[in-house]
């Protein structure tokens, strides 16, 4: 968290204008939907945001891919979705196609695989 802090941090100094702030909105989106660690940046959305385009356009863009996919079944991801209809896709919230729950994904936060046992159980 604290590398990601530094990241916006040097942003909004170094850079002109907001497109830190896009940045930083769309990665905190991001993070509420994925289990992804905080200190990895997303070098993907950091040019779009920081290529030189507009504000505006940065903004259009990033409304347009939220438009196009929506964030994926938090519940579905732990385990179990009560909705007989959902309106969030059943979908891995880590390597995001595959058609099983993070709880049985076999790819970790760093994105290397795993066991395929993975428990959820923490001693106390």
């Amino acid at each position: 968290m604290l590398q990601y802090m530094f990241v916006i941090r040097e942003a909004a100094r170094k850079q002109e204008g907001y497109q830190w702030r896009t940045y930083d909105e769309q990665f905190r989106l991001r993070q509420s939907s994925l289990f992804m660690p905080w200190s990895k940046m997303n070098s993907d959305m950091w040019l779009r945001c920081f290529s030189g385009a507009s504000q505006g356009t940065t903004k259009a863009v990033f409304k347009t891919r939220t438009k196009l996919l929506p964030p994926p079944c938090i519940d579905f991801n732990k385990g179990f979705c009560k909705w007989k209809i959902c309106k969030f896709p059943h979908v891995c919230s880590v390597c995001s196609p595959a058609q099983h729950g993070r709880w049985r994904c076999r790819v970790n936060n760093a994105g290397q695989s795993t066991s395929t046992f993975q428990s959820t159980f923490r001693p106390p």
